[in-house]
């Protein structure tokens, strides 16, 4: 079934993934060169014993293979190391097709010459028009290949006197911090990256730096509610081609001069905001965390936040950190939202707040520097009614 769908694809129907390409855009979108693809294919096998043709069919072949072998062919992904064999094929054919129309009359090959040109020029005209116009405009192409980061790099490269950021993204753990270093021109600044609230992330997060800056939230990224008392002036940037994102100004932090809640892995935790009233079953309640880096190099951390009963039980609880710490600095002070879903059976009374740190990869957990396993930070009440 893939070999039909991958010999269809240079001229028939191509890859339907549009992170790909153009739904269904064949490799050839008219009928000239991808004839002339199928002409050059032919001259290669019946000239197979010539080391060259033997070379283009392999590189060809070989190719191929990761998309036949695999679901969802053709996928234009697992073939693109074809790409160099596939655009020699169709010149194998103009050349064959041009000696022989030269051997009846040399005018008649310099008239097909020129129609060829002009093939090719349409071609370019519509690949151009496909993948820079037609391509762009599909759901979900701009997300998959990060425009809004490209505006961001573009603002950044345009606003030199900008050092300190923080950064929104979906992939703030992986891709996106080397997408936006490739992206940007520059090599003086180091994002802190954090996911600010979409379904990917725990809740929603940021990072403050110590001497204030600037958050920078790309269009594609949810932004947590409660997390916008942490800004000032933000306001949309509108200016980019590609792509927008809102602005928003952080305050240089000052000095509470109170005692901090230390953790072992240079962790410090500053306090935490709470429901005030009552919770019911089956509800959710937001719990939102302040934290303080100690140092320059860390863990990897997750925090938890458990919701425990009078006997120590965890009826409910939150395990998360949307701002890797691989991005902090000294003195950053972190943000960080724990929405938690209560049980629907869940008894009325008072249940203990437990917070504690632990590491993303190894699951160890990083104590108290007293020992204690978790800080114990209060109640919250639940009523049952």
């Amino acid at each position: 079934t893939n070999l039909i769908k991958i010999l269809g694809m240079f001229t028939f129907q191509g890859d339907a993934t549009e992170r790909n390409n153009v739904p269904l855009r064949p490799v050839f979108p008219e009928p000239v060169w991808g004839t002339l693809f199928y002409i050059g294919v032919c001259v290669a096998l019946i000239r197979v014993r010539e080391p060259r043709y033997v070379l283009a069919l392999a590189w060809l072949g070989a190719m191929l293979l990761p998309s036949l072998a695999t679901t969802e062919a053709p996928n234009f992904v697992r073939t693109l190391g074809a790409l160099p064999a596939v655009m020699v094929f169709p010149s194998i054919g103009a050349d064959l097709l041009l000696r022989a129309v030269h051997r009846v009359s040399p005018s008649w090959s310099r008239g097909l010459m020129l129609g060829f040109v002009a093939v090719l020029g349409v071609n370019a005209g519509v690949t151009a028009r496909d993948y820079f116009a037609r391509w762009p405009a599909v759901d979900g192409v701009p997300f998959v290949w990060q425009w809004d980061l490209a505006a961001v790099a573009e603002w950044l490269d345009a606003h030199p006197s900008v050092h300190t950021v923080t950064v929104g993204g979906l992939s703030a753990t992986s891709m996106d911090d080397p997408s936006l270093d490739l992206l940007m021109r520059r090599e003086d600044i180091a994002p802190r990256w954090c996911d600010m609230g979409s379904p990917l992330g725990s809740g929603g997060g940021l990072v403050i730096p110590q001497a204030g800056g600037l958050a920078i939230i790309p269009a594609i990224m949810p932004f947590a509610d409660s997390l916008g008392s942490h800004l000032v002036d933000l306001s949309w940037d509108t200016t980019q081609e590609l792509g927008t994102f809102r602005l928003g100004r952080m305050p240089a932090l000052e000095s509470s001069g109170t005692t901090m809640i230390r953790f072992a892995g240079d962790m410090g935790l500053l306090g935490i905001e709470a429901p005030e009233g009552v919770v019911r079953p089956g509800e959710v309640t937001t719990i939102t965390t302040f934290w303080e880096a100690l140092s320059s190099s860390r863990p990897d951390f997750k925090v938890f936040v458990h919701v425990a009963d009078d006997e120590g039980a965890v009826v409910a609880q939150h395990d998360g950190l949307d701002c890797p710490s691989g991005f902090w600095h000294r003195g950053d002070q972190i943000v960080q939202v724990h929405p938690i879903l209560l049980p629907t059976d869940l008894g009325p009374g008072l249940y203990s707040l437990r917070i504690g740190i632990y590491d993303r990869q190894t699951l160890d957990p990083y104590p108290l520097l007293d020992g204690r396993p978790f800080y114990s930070a209060g109640t919250i009440v639940i009523d049952g009614s």
